[in-house]
């Protein structure tokens, strides 16, 4: 009995240790020649479990920590459990930093830099040291990190789950962009964005306007170009008055690994004052937009029940109609976390021993993004 304990035991230790491993090669630095990314790994993240990675792209003349600082994803990085990178693009003649994204937008000295062969690579770097889920590789980017967003998704949609971008458009032309699949796109911009024009306008050439640019997105899944208009209004600017953004969707009759969103900022200027909900609106979005073969749309907790076994509390909680195969972690009030696979069933479960007295709550991810909570009261 003693010799089992102690193999118990080792084995609980060998777990931790592996876990503190991965967590330290998962934030090992990353060079790709531009110097050091800037990477944020959640605390949640024990390698484990796979996780979604978000890439964030400044806009021209900016940088990657400048556009964290306006954006501020990393609390919800911690808060979601996804691994973030916000790298820098390179330096052009008048030494501003850019991404050789479009024919628009922001080459305007002829430099011959591949950034989305860089881009690409950051992701393969990332996904060598860190347990990343490949259904879930997301994109999001600001004016001239926009363009590059629908860059990578133009070039590598093999790759890229979704992407959002603000105040930056597609290729005028469709036939430049040559996705091999579907991605979810979501775009934001003001109708008062005097640098890139709602409308649709011209750089170092001609780009279009935000409206094409979302329907251009929703021809390459399929959709059809009668968008939904039903959703209520967001609160996205700060500095506008009320629920100021108009929403129009892009999502009937879909290939199921694509979609578009518009996100009409009415009044709304280049760089929005941004209110308390965007950056987390923003990154629901994209969570909640993996490639298929995840979600079901059903995914809950179907039991969260507590008992009093020899004087421990133990609770047991049971996950229902998700997807054979997919990974899912709970957690419940307190801090405690455990997570796993679901079976060929589409069901799960984890056990917590040590529970106090009285009520909390158990909260589930799903490896696809979907979310479900349910209280329970322990004995």
């Amino acid at each position: 009995m003693r010799a089992g304990f102690k193999a118990a035991g080792l084995a609980a230790v060998m777990l931790v240790l592996g876990a503190d491993r991965a967590a330290a090669q998962c934030d090992a630095a990353i060079d790709l020649g531009r110097g050091r990314i800037n990477l944020h790994i959640p605390p949640s993240y024990d390698g484990r479990t796979p996780v979604p990675l978000v890439i964030l792209l400044h806009g021209y003349t900016s940088s990657g920590a400048q556009t964290e600082s306006y954006v501020r994803f990393a609390p919800l990085a911690n808060e979601y459990g996804f691994v973030y990178a916000y790298p820098d693009g390179t330096r052009d003649f008048l030494g501003n930093r850019f991404w050789n994204a479009t024919d628009a937008c922001c080459n305007f000295f002829g430099s011959g830099v591949n950034d989305s062969q860089y881009l690409l690579d950051l992701v393969n770097a990332i996904k060598r040291q860190c347990n990343i889920d490949p259904r879930r590789v997301h994109f999001v980017g600001h004016s001239n990190g926009g363009f590059m967003s629908y860059r990578m998704a133009c070039d590598h949609s093999d790759v890229v789950a979704s992407i959002a971008s603000l105040a930056g458009m597609t290729f005028e032309n469709p036939n430049d962009c040559g996705p091999a699949e579907p991605v979810h796109v979501l775009h934001i911009h003001g109708t008062n964005d005097s640098v890139i024009f709602y409308p649709g306008g011209c750089l170092v050439s001609c780009y279009p306007g935000a409206v094409e640019s979302a329907e251009q997105w929703a021809s390459f899944a399929g959709c059809s170009l009668d968008p939904d208009l039903t959703s209520d209004p967001l609160d996205l600017d700060a500095g506008i008055s009320g629920n100021e953004t108009l929403v129009a969707k892009y999502e009937a009759s879909c290939d199921p690994r694509g979609s578009a969103e518009l996100w009409t900022i009415v009044g709304g200027e280049h760089s929005p004052n941004l209110s308390s909900s965007f950056s987390r609106l923003v990154v629901e979005w994209l969570l909640a937009h993996p490639k298929p073969g995840g979600c079901t749309g059903a995914e809950r907790i179907s039991a969260a029940n507590c008992r009093d076994k020899r004087g421990t509390n133990v609770l047991k909680v049971k996950l229902a109609d998700g997807q054979p195969g997919d990974t899912f972690r709970v957690t419940i009030t307190g801090g405690a976390s455990d997570g796993g696979t679901l079976n060929n069933r589409g069901k799960g479960s984890v056990r917590f021993r040590g529970v106090g007295s009285g009520g909390g709550q158990a909260t589930a991810t799903w490896g696809c993004g979907a979310t479900d909570q349910e209280t329970y009261t322990c004995p």
